[in-house]
């Protein structure tokens, strides 16, 4: 028995010894009544429990604050930043933090199903307020006065967690500065490729959720200093949509927005409960925290993007940095829509333009073809009155004067046809119009003898009628001429007329086959 009795106590001494000078935080707790509190409740298998108390989570930290710190060790106050062991004697509340909700939680499930030995990783604080990252390991271990005394050893791994959280605040960071490079891309081409303001509106909103949490979004326009909502996000999940899209902020009674208009300036508003001043509906009281952007390009301020949440503190500087891209891709948007509009509208006048411009020229057309016909008409009238003129005339002097001058009349008779039949009415075919008229001439002489024509004009000579209607008046003398003293009694008479362009003139020569 002697023997025994030392044996516990080298034990005793062993652990005394290695509980104070172990680097470990170690802390020796009484959870007796922690114990006792959970068989009250009754048994209950390891979901029930975990039912149990996330139903009523401010059960684990009642029940856990009834653990009693009976000693701690050097290194626990090193750890804690405590300047003596009274400082953590008695309860543990003053280092449980909020996070440190779910490894207390399953520590009490395993201690209510029988388990007498727990590890996990937990959160904790010290005396300074300053969080602990901690790997934790809890052991049940009865003591002589049947109580229940728990074993918990603390390692700080609040280093690897810190550079764990930075890891992943890196690589956030590089995926979150990739979404958005993809997302202003998508926007650009969109951008690019539509045109109207509702559709680039809808889908900048949409590609927001990207960039920024909130619950409601929207795009409002300034118009007569009035604000309206264009586009919006969000409130057809809160039954309000109807109601936000017909809502109507006057500058002039709502100060915030115009500060916003008036300086250009963004305006995060962490609590609206707490914002004097701000407008609420009942509609609208969800909205606890909210950004509102000034949407402009050089002096022109199109309207506002406000970005609503429905808790409060939700935004930072941050947020404003973050979306001040769009504001100016939506300004862009509106630019392009009315640039795009103002174009139609030339456009549309422009084409109407035409449509009077042609309907003049066809009347014009139709007029010149009508004085040219009736022009035609009338020298053929006249034409017609010298030959019946020329018909009844006895003396051969007067009847030759008669049809010299019929030829002539003839020869301008023919311009106004062949303008008349031209869809050009300003200018007429050389060669088309002396072959026809020495064709007409030839008709006239041919009583008298056989006349052939030798037309060796160039194509693609074209006269206006100022200068046609002389020249039709000079080849009607030369035929007349040739016709009346050209005569050889053995052959026909053959009258050749040549026509070149030389730059800007035209050379026209006539000949007969006379004897000169």
């Amino acid at each position: 028995m002697e023997e025994e009795n030392l044996h516990l106590l080298d034990q005793a001494r062993r652990y005394r010894s290695f509980f104070a000078h172990s680097k470990v935080s170690i802390w020796e707790e009484d959870f007796t009544e922690v114990l006792h509190d959970l068989e009250n409740i009754g048994k209950k298998s390891e979901e029930e429990w975990r039912k149990y108390f996330d139903a009523q989570p401010e059960r684990v930290f009642q029940i856990i604050s009834k653990a009693e710190v009976r000693d701690i060790n050097p290194a626990t106050l090193e750890m804690f930043e405590a300047d003596s062991r009274q400082e953590l004697l008695g309860s543990i509340a003053k280092v449980l933090a909020p996070d440190s909700y779910t490894f207390l939680r399953d520590e009490l499930i395993a201690l209510a199903t029988g388990k007498r030995l727990f590890e996990g990783e937990t959160v904790n604080l010290s005396l300074t307020g300053e969080k602990l990252y901690l790997l934790v390991t809890v052991s049940v271990v009865p003591d002589y006065q049947n109580r229940n005394i728990v074993l918990i050893n603390m390692m700080d791994i609040s280093h690897r967690r810190r550079q764990e959280k930075e890891k992943a605040r890196r690589l956030k960071e590089v995926e979150s500065r990739q979404l958005y490079s993809e997302t202003m891309q998508e926007i650009t081409v969109a951008l690019n490729n539509e045109v109207r303001q509702e559709k680039l509106f809808d889908l900048i909103l949409e590609q927001l959720p990207r960039i920024v949490e909130f619950s409601t979004a929207n795009i409002m326009i300034l118009q007569d200093q009035v604000l309206q909502i264009q586009a919006s996000s969000g409130y057809e999940d809160q039954g309000v949509r109807d109601f936000v899209t017909k809502l109507k902020f006057d500058l002039r009674d709502t100060p915030n927005l115009r500060e916003i208009i008036e300086n250009r300036s963004p305006l995060i508003i962490a609590d609206t409960r707490e914002l004097k001043g701000w407008k609420s509906f009942p509609e609208t009281n969800y909205i606890r925290s909210l950004i509102q952007l000034p949407i402009f390009v050089k002096e022109t301020t199109y309207g506002i993007l406000s970005i609503e949440h429905d808790r409060p503190h939700s935004y930072s500087e941050a947020d404003v940095q973050s979306l001040l891209p769009f504001t100016h891709i939506v300004a862009l948007a509106i630019r392009k829509s009315e640039l795009y509009e103002k174009l139609n509208r030339q456009l549309e006048e422009t084409k109407r333009a035409e449509e009077k411009l042609a309907t003049s020229l066809e009347q014009k057309e139709t007029l010149l073809r009508e004085v040219h016909h009736r022009i035609k008409n009338n020298l053929a009238l006249v034409n017609s009155l010298i030959s019946l003129q020329s018909y009844q005339e006895q003396a051969p002097q007067t009847r030759e004067l008669l049809d010299h001058l019929r030829s002539k009349i003839l020869s301008i008779s023919l311009v106004h046809e062949k303008l008349y039949r031209s869809e050009d009415f300003q200018n007429v075919s050389l060669g088309e119009y002396c072959e026809e008229l020495l064709l007409t001439l030839t008709r006239t002489v041919t009583e008298e003898r056989d006349v052939e024509i030798d037309s060796r004009i160039v194509p693609d000579i074209y006269l206006d009628t100022n200068t046609l209607i002389p020249l039709g008046l000079v080849v009607t003398e030369l035929f007349t001429n040739s016709a009346k003293y050209g005569r050889r009694d053995d052959q026909p008479l053959l009258f050749t007329i040549t026509a070149q362009s030389m730059d800007k003139e035209v050379c026209i020569r006539t000949y007969d086959n006379g004897p000169g």
